[in-house]
């Protein structure tokens, strides 16, 4: 079938983090393990974020679109790579839609991994503000389509639109 966009909406999507871990590609993300649209929202999943092996997460999402994203950034790789070296450090906390303040490392969902990862490692607020209290949250989309911070490497399309 045609590949569709990660997640039940487009306009919202997923973002997580590629990182090399002894050699292998992983992908470091915050996901809930339940498929309730109501659990998601309204509940907190236990061990939220994970690592998994990139040839995996590919293949478990084999009829998605899939966005990849660097930060822009004029410095060594390894600066960037201190990204995912922060990441790592929340794997196993629990994954929590609700919490809008972004420096709150009690619970993560996707986008608040990634920004606050990037904040914490690089001083970057992905979304231009780094005010890290927030009365919404911070979403994919906003990280994908803030161009002065994201260069993008694949784009298989406008993201948010089918």
């Amino acid at each position: 079938s045609d590949p569709v966009p990660y997640s039940g909406s487009p306009s919202v999507g997923h973002v997580a983090i590629v990182d090399v871990q002894n050699g292998t590609l992983m992908v470091i993300e915050a996901r809930p393990t339940s498929q309730s649209a109501i659990d998601v929202v309204f509940g907190s999943s236990k061990n939220g974020v994970v690592a998994t092996p990139y040839d995996k997460w590919l293949k478990d999402h084999d009829d998605h679109l899939v966005w990849q994203g660097r930060v822009r950034r004029d410095t060594d790789p390894s600066e960037r790579a201190r990204i995912a070296v922060k990441a790592r450090e929340y794997i196993g906390r629990d994954y929590n839609f609700r919490l809008f303040d972004l420096a709150d490392t009690s619970g993560f969902y996707c986008s608040k991994l990634v920004w606050l990862a990037t904040f914490q490692a690089l001083g970057i607020p992905l979304d231009g503000e780094p005010n890290t209290r927030r009365s919404f949250w911070v979403s994919p989309k906003q990280l994908i389509n803030r161009r002065e911070e994201i260069r993008m490497i694949n784009a298989p399309g406008v993201y948010g639109r089918n």
